[in-house]
Formats: C-alpha cells, structure tokens, sequence
C-alpha cells in the first residue's frame, strides 16, 4: 500500500491504470442492520464460522472475565439472531480455539483457555446439527434451517496425549480427512512451532517432524 492507494496486478476491475486504486472504490464498510437484539453481550477472542446461511460464534470472553457457553446463530437472509439448544451439555466454556468443519458437516472446537483464565484446554468437542430426536440433518435434507433443529455436542476421546494449547491455528483438509494444528501457546509462558494431525476417523493425534 503506498500513500493510501492499493497496489494491482491483472486487476480485472480497471484494465486502464492497474497501478493504484483508491481503497474506497474497493472496501465500503457499513454496519449491518439486525432485526432483533437478542441481548448478545459484547466478547472478545471468541471464534465465528459460516455454516450454510448461518454466521454461528462460539466462546470467547467479556470484559467482566465471564465465558460464554451458549451458541448463537445469525440467519443472514432474515438478520435474526438466535440461541440454539445443545443435546448433550453446554460447551466448555474457553476463549483463544479454534473452530472449522468437516466433510461430514460437523464443527470440531480445539482448545483454548478455560475458566479460570490460566488453564490450557486439553479436549476436543464435535457438534452435529440433527432434530431433538437425534436425527442428523444431513441424512434428511441439505436444505436444512435451525428452526426445528439443535446440535448435539460430544466429546472426542483423543488418549493422554498432552494437547492442550490456545492461540493457534486449525484447518481441516477434506482430501485426506484430518485437520491439521500449528502453534501457538502450550502455557502462558511456552510457545509452540509444531505440526499437528488429528485424525478424524481414528480419533488420532499425532505430530509431524518439520
């Protein structure tokens, strides 16, 4: 960026100059309207993904020092947001996770900081969109909304590996199924530069030599 411009290549958006673009032409930020308010208090270091039309938040913590362990839902072609129910027990409350989903439309929560804001989360917890009676949306409909359903949370036994970590980063990779865990801290005072791979379908935990 160079004096408040953006520097272009191949921009397909101006074939004429692709030097420099003034940022406003590009970026137009706004605050988006919502239809309710749903008493959502105000948190930070918590975690968000898109799952089908929903934006869905996970944790985090408030200014008070308090966690949050309700999940809530904003439905972005009503703008409502919602708290969803959970079959199987709250969520651990924890900020600092991580949060992705994988081939089987499930979202896999690593990590974190619990309660007592010193504690390094050492447990892995799925959650499943189905109905109260414990049918999996996916084996009903891809046309799926929250109305009439909830998730149920479980949790993945993982052995006694010490895992617990906060701060760093998680992603699934849907060719070979496993989500792979790099960094962050293992304690307040201990950062780590490993590689790490859970393997969803043995519920194995192993580290990569880089």
């Amino acid at each position: 960026m160079i004096q408040n411009k953006i520097s272009l290549r191949n921009n397909p958006f101006q074939q004429q100059d692709r030097r420099s673009l003034p940022r406003q032409r590009l970026f137009d930020w706004q605050k988006l309207q919502q239809n309710n308010d749903c008493s959502i208090p105000s948190r930070y270091h918590h975690c968000s993904i898109i799952y089908r039309n929903y934006l869905i938040i996970l944790g985090g913590r408030q200014n008070d020092g308090r966690l949050p362990e309700e999940l809530l839902t904003f439905d972005m072609d009503t703008l409502v947001w919602s708290k969803v129910p959970l079959l199987g027990g709250p969520l651990s409350a924890r900020y600092g996770f991580t949060v992705c989903t994988d081939d089987q439309d499930r979202m896999i929560i690593y990590g974190g900081v619990g309660q007592d804001n010193r504690t390094f989360v050492n447990k892995i917890e799925l959650l499943e969109l189905c109905d109260a009676k414990g049918t999996y949306a996916r084996d009903k409909s891809n046309n799926i909304t929250f109305k009439d359903l909830i998730f149920e949370r479980k949790e993945l036994y993982i052995g006694t590996i010490n895992i617990a970590r906060a701060y760093h980063t998680a992603n699934f990779f849907d060719v070979d199924k496993k989500m792979y865990i790099f960094g962050g801290q293992t304690s307040p005072q201990n950062e780590d530069n490993e590689l790490y791979v859970l393997d969803l379908s043995t519920s194995k935990f192993f580290s990569i030599i880089t």
